[in-house]
């Protein structure tokens, strides 16, 4: 087994910030949309039913059993933060006891950047509902992401050990431990994770960037390969996968991968950053004269 790369505190912020993991390793981090080529904005709050027209002209509602209008909404609002918070605000207020619309609404909450109000609702739900692990499992990933990652620990190990069968739930308390220091702890997280969902992207990703910090690139790319192999890969996940293969020094393999959602002038700032990082005498002259780094676009 080759030994891992050492990484100066410095290297592994700039990694850190330049990696598109979860929301929970992006702490900090500036990220612009400008160089993606896949850009959309939706912000409409779905409806129950859906408006169709008859042979004559008229409006008619189909009718749709309530478990087709639920799915057809959760289809729409995870895509849109923005419009599940409204979907899940309009339910939480009318109910604050409802544990199930307290964690999704803290989800959104979290993913729009409301990251106060988040903390607010899930904390006020987790003493409501100490034992209901979607509820332990927002509260968690909303306590990493504002830096309280030893609280977040706590808390996700609770939810994990409530139901451990859910491989989310263990990805994102190895996100929380990584940034608490306890990186075995996070390492046996992810592979417990992997083991339950092991085509799942996102929690490859996670346990990719973990592995990456650590200085072991080749696990790092064989997570993000079987990764990006997966059908519903995300950017993130390509922009990693290219960002370990120019760690490696594999920068042509490395800027096809980061052009296939980057504009050109990006994906070679963005190799540059990585020589630069990588921090050879050869490598600091190739970027000495290189514009400045845009990190990969986060969906």
């Amino acid at each position: 087994m080759a030994a891992p790369i050492s990484l100066s505190t410095s290297a592994r912020r700039a990694l850190l910030c330049l990696a598109a993991a979860s929301p929970a390793f992006l702490t900090g981090c500036a990220t612009t949309g400008s160089a993606s080529k896949h850009a959309t904005a939706k912000h409409a709050v779905p409806s129950r039913k859906a408006e169709s027209k008859t042979a004559d002209g008229q409006s008619s509602v189909p009718e749709k059993s309530p478990a087709q209008q639920n799915a057809e909404i959760k289809a729409l609002i995870a895509e849109d933060p923005i419009a599940a918070a409204a979907y899940w605000a309009s339910i939480y207020e009318s109910d604050p006891k409802n544990a199930d619309a307290a964690a999704s609404y803290g989800d959104a909450l979290r993913k729009m950047g409301s990251l106060d109000k988040a903390v607010t609702v899930l904390s006020e739900a987790s003493a409501l509902h100490p034992q209901h692990a979607g509820v332990l499992a927002s509260y968690g990933k909303t306590l990493t992401v504002v830096g309280r990652s030893g609280e977040a620990a706590q808390v996700l190990l609770k939810a994990a050990d409530i139901a451990p069968k859910d491989a989310t739930i263990h990805s994102a308390t190895g996100v929380a431990l990584d940034q608490s220091g306890d990186h075995a702890g996070a390492k046996a997280q992810y592979e417990a994770a992997v083991a339950l969902d092991p085509k799942n992207p996102m929690i490859l990703n996670n346990f990719a960037v973990s592995r990456m910090l650590a200085g072991r690139l080749p696990e790092a790319e064989a997570l993000l390969r079987t990764a990006v192999a997966q059908p519903n890969a995300t950017v993130q996940v390509r922009q990693n996968l290219a960002l370990v293969l120019g760690l490696e020094g594999h920068y042509d393999e490395a800027k096809r991968m980061a052009s296939s959602d980057l504009l050109p002038q990006a994906a070679e700032s963005n190799m540059d950053y990585i020589r630069e990082l990588k921090g050879t005498d050869a490598d600091r002259a190739a970027a000495a004269t290189a514009p400045a780094p845009q990190a990969p676009t986060q969906p």
